[in-house]
């Protein structure tokens, strides 16, 4: 990257000759002095910047207010990439985009959604270009937020459970679809927020875009650039989509990959520590009957009195520990407001789901081995669906279960980056000479 002659925001990046021109510059010259904190969001396979849908937005707001005094909070939703080939080509398009926009003063936290936080999780691990003895990594990646990630492999029920789904007559697939999947188009618009926030998902420079052509001009575009070798063209075609999934059948890598992503969680050294957390579904089932007893609770999406409670742990603000989502009339800044301390309690949504028997779309570490550390793994309740139609309705809002997403999301990340900022605090303090 050249150097930029237009006014630009950001101090050096890694080469100290070269300056960081990708985020927006702050209004405030007060903002100058904070340090900022970018959320990168990768989709899942076959996905796109929609999988996630206001999900980003309604966490940027929840940091925006929590850690605004201290940092500068972006949010970018990584363009949808092509979900072919080998998993290492897609790793290196995410590392050559990231490397530009690094910065001594950001802080990158990458959220990603099935196995987009495995390309989160190849990022994180590469080793870094030429000589460095300054970083153990190529890129300095404060924390892994992981939503459904299968790190560990996919667990057998969900091949089962996408076969049976072919089998289904079409009413009975509508009857499976969760509520709020199914109502999801008849929503109030409102519910959505307007995103004004200049740092919210800004472009990039460097930003790839897939050309959006449609299916028939798809294959139109397909046939006529393989038309002289047409038959080979549609095996390594096919093949190629195979290839990139496929890489979750490779075990023995992902199981050494996921020790060497633990022992940057155990890191003692901040500069080395990588964070980390799995929200991975438990879902009771298809419905047994097309009506549900608590229906009406589900979609209440129209009423405009409806105020759901997300709580978040104390993390070092005493007299602030939890938010307040008012659906469906969601406005940017009235998501939040200052309630009484509490902490997340999931054991009630627990305890309803004891009575069933639950499966998830991922294997955890305890599948894997007899002492296997679940404690960084939290599940995620996902009732009357399939694991494939839980894997898929995370971020669909409006129901408890995403307003305790949002929360405990929050809170991690929060929690990280106080962390941090307490290590490198103790850092300066050691490095100053006593007297």
């Amino acid at each position: 990257m050249s150097r930029l002659s237009r006014q630009t925001f950001g101090v050096r990046s890694h080469d100290s000759t070269i300056w960081n021109p990708s985020l927006p510059m702050p209004t405030d010259h007060t903002d100058l002095h904070k340090r900022r904190l970018l959320l990168v969001y990768i989709h899942g396979f076959m996905g796109s910047e929609a999988s996630f849908l206001k999900f980003p937005a309604h966490v940027h707001d929840c940091l925006d207010t929590f850690l605004g005094e201290s940092h500068i909070i972006y949010t970018r939703i990584y363009p949808q990439y092509k979900c072919r080939g080998e998993m290492k080509d897609a790793i290196d398009q995410f590392s050559t985009w990231l490397a530009p926009h690094e910065a001594d003063d950001l802080d990158i936290i990458l959220l990603g959604h099935s196995i987009g936080g495995a390309l989160a999780a190849g990022v994180t691990l590469l080793p870094p270009l030429g000589d460095s003895a300054q970083h153990t990594k190529r890129h300095r990646i404060l924390g892994l937020v992981n939503f459904d990630v299968p790190f560990l492999g996919l667990h057998p029920h969900v091949a089962f459970s996408g076969i049976r789904s072919l089998f289904q007559k079409k009413d009975a697939m509508k009857e499976t679809i969760p509520d709020e999947l199914q109502g999801l188009e008849e929503m109030d618009t409102s519910y959505f927020p307007t995103v004004t926030n200049p740092n919210f998902d800004p472009s990039f420079e460097n930003d790839v875009r897939l050309p959006a052509r449609g299916l028939l001009h798809d294959v139109g575009h397909f046939l006529h650039k393989n038309i002289h070798h047409l038959p080979r063209s549609i095996f390594d075609s096919l093949m190629s989509y195979y290839k990139f999934p496929g890489y979750l059948n490779r075990l023995p890598h992902l199981r050494r990959q996921y020790k060497e992503m633990m022992d940057l969680e155990a890191a003692e050294s901040a500069n080395s520590r990588v964070r980390f957390v799995n929200y991975y579904t438990e879902s009771t089932g298809r419905r047994k009957s097309p009506a549900k007893a608590n229906n009406q609770e589900v979609n209440s999406y129209n009423d405009d009195h409806k105020s759901s409670c997300t709580n978040i742990p104390k993390v070092g603000l005493e007299d602030r520990t939890r938010i307040c989502i008012d659906t469906p009339k969601y406005q940017p800044k009235s998501l939040l407001s200052c309630c009484s301390s509490s902490s997340i309690d999931t054991s009630h949504s627990r305890a309803e789901s004891n009575t069933r028997k639950t499966r998830t779309f991922v294997l955890k570490p305890s599948h894997h081995w007899n002492d296997g550390d679940d404690s960084l793994w939290k599940a995620i309740q996902m009732e009357d669906v399939d694991e494939v139609g839980a894997h898929q309705s995370m971020f669909l809002p409006g129901s408890d279960v995403y307003d305790r997403l949002i929360g405990d999301a929050v809170s991690n990340i929060e929690r990280w980056v106080q962390d941090d900022m307490s290590a490198r605090l103790l850092q300066t303090q050691e490095k100053i000479p006593s007297d």
